[in-house]
């Protein structure tokens, strides 16, 4: 099962994964995803233990964006971060039933976009990400460190190596509503709405490399 330690100088990594549907899988802590469709739910959790602070955490992973494909006009989602439920409960567009922090990648014919996401179970998808990244995601390699900085703010910061000190743009920065507790579930998965069919969009590559630290608003080494 996973581990938790509380001081600063240590951090959780994951362990023990479950998995629902096909297009997002885990073998030896990394994440592989071909995303292809938000009319099912593909989704991977890593359970941390106990639920992360309601003011300050870190979060921060290895992306590989191997192929991004805008083929048609049904939207695919890629959400990467911490949500209050496992794989089994999936983000739908109608009306989200988990709280969830994060990095947000929508990709669809001639409209496409990344951004950070805060969604209490209240909630809907934000579509555009709200706000955006500066800079339109790229096939390649990209550091991500996802923070929760306080009670009602976030931050991702977007980098080039895995040293994490060059931006590949500035630091955004999102308020976050006090609602959005519980999280506990390292995810990597897909966001959803039934009635939708796939129509050639595609977001494929891994997730690697995750770690997580509690109660900082800076990386501890």
């Amino acid at each position: 099962g996973t581990s938790w330690v509380l001081d600063r100088t240590t951090q959780w990594t994951p362990s023990s994964w479950k998995t629902d549907g096909s297009q997002v899988t885990e073998s030896s802590n990394t994440v592989t995803m071909n995303i292809q469709t938000r009319s099912t739910n593909h989704a991977v959790t890593s359970d941390i233990g106990k639920a992360l602070s309601d003011d300050t955490w870190v979060m921060r992973s290895k992306v590989i964006f191997a192929t991004l494909t805008n083929g048609g006009g049904s939207t695919v989602y890629l959400e990467l971060g911490v949500g209050s439920k496992n794989a089994d409960t999936a983000f739908a567009n109608g009306g989200l039933t988990l709280d969830f922090i994060g990095l947000q990648m929508r990709t669809v014919n001639q409209d496409h976009g990344w951004g950070l996401v805060a969604y209490d179970s209240s909630g809907s998808l934000n579509n555009p990400e709200s706000p955006e990244m500066d800079t339109d995601q790229t096939t390649g390699t990209y550091y991500v460190e996802i923070k929760r900085t306080s009670n009602t703010a976030m931050s991702i910061g977007l980098y080039s190596d895995s040293g994490y000190s060059t931006l590949v743009m500035p630091v955004e920065t999102k308020a976050v509503g006090t609602g959005v507790t519980g999280l506990r579930y390292l995810r990597v998965g897909n966001a959803g709405m039934v009635s939708e069919s796939s129509t050639g969009n595609v977001i494929a590559g891994t997730v690697s490399d995750i770690k997580i630290q509690d109660g900082v608003t800076e990386w501890v080494e």
